[in-house]
């Protein structure tokens, strides 16, 4: 596929039908094909209530 033109890969983990373990397959084999890969993934879940719990904690 770089031979083809392009250049690099986004797999949408956050709005996409990717999931981690579709990724941990998929990332060696673009990689192998001489892609860069960027993956959108998930961030924490409420992470302002977990920045206040461990305020509470530190405190």
């Amino acid at each position: 596929m770089a031979g083809q033109g392009f250049d690099f890969v986004v797999l949408d983990v956050e709005n996409g039908i990717f999931d981690l373990a579709t990724l941990e397959r998929h990332i060696p084999l673009l990689k192998g094909l001489g892609l860069e890969v960027f993956a959108k993934v998930l961030g924490p879940a409420q992470e302002s209530s977990n920045r206040n719990s461990i305020s509470e904690l530190t405190a």
